[in-house]
């Protein structure tokens, strides 16, 4: 990619927040319109919870990151947690994250995938997961304007402070009440809730409206 095509997809980006009122479905629509990838995610780091999708391009992707979100490890995750890109070349062979590698197994998942971190100096606010339906390795190149990508995606994020989705909406409410019924700490709900979407086979999403619905018993144990 030399720099006129990466000043190209760039502008592309810095339009569709602009013309699409910062909506992040249609950042990771052009993402996959711009560069050579098929899908493309957009998380945010939550306070208790970290890496939750706020924005993908489809629903295998949906599933994909909600497997991750429930799991509370993965690409994502770590892209976070150490401020660089993570490169996967081929989903069927991760071994560096147990229940995520599981989530992956289960959905079949194949192809590649890159996440980079969402950040604004030393703030990281999310990440951005792009896949490839063909797994191999990420060039630099692609690599790059990737991080340019989430660098505006991140510059939007604080300047519209954008409110979460209902699903997110949803498992704070869940994990509120979670603590205040079971007497817990803050974190200790949040890993109670956790525990109980895996446990139940759900995801962190699905796990949480039950229990608002007073569908699952907050007096359960793990």
């Amino acid at each position: 990619m030399d720099v006129a095509q990466f000043e190209l997809v760039t502008e592309r980006v810095r339009s569709a927040l602009r013309l699409g009122g910062g909506d992040l479905f249609a950042v990771c629509e052009t993402s996959v319109q711009a560069l050579p990838v098929q899908r493309a995610a957009v998380l945010i780091d939550e306070p208790h919870l970290g890496a939750q999708p706020w924005a993908t391009t489809d629903e295998w992707t949906a599933s994909v990151e909600s497997a991750q979100a429930t799991a509370g490890e993965g690409p994502a995750f770590e892209t976070i947690a150490a401020g660089m890109p993570i490169v996967l070349t081929d989903l069927r062979g991760i071994d560096r994250w147990p229940a995520y590698a599981t989530a992956m197994r289960r959905l079949s998942a194949s192809g590649a995938m890159l996440a980079v971190p969402l950040r604004t100096g030393a703030i990281r606010l999310g990440a951005l997961d792009l896949y490839r339906d063909a797994a191999g390795e990420w060039p630099p190149a692609l690599v790059a304007v990737a991080e340019q990508i989430a660098d505006l995606i991140a510059e939007h994020l604080v300047a519209a402070n954008s409110a979460p989705p209902p699903t997110s909406t949803l498992i704070h409410e869940a994990a509120g009440l979670v603590i205040a019924y079971r007497g817990a700490g803050i974190a200790d709900g949040y890993e109670w809730l956790r525990a109980e979407a895996q446990r139940r086979d759900l995801s962190l999403a699905d796990c949480a409206e039950r229990i608002v619905d007073h569908a699952i018993p907050l007096n359960s144990r793990h």
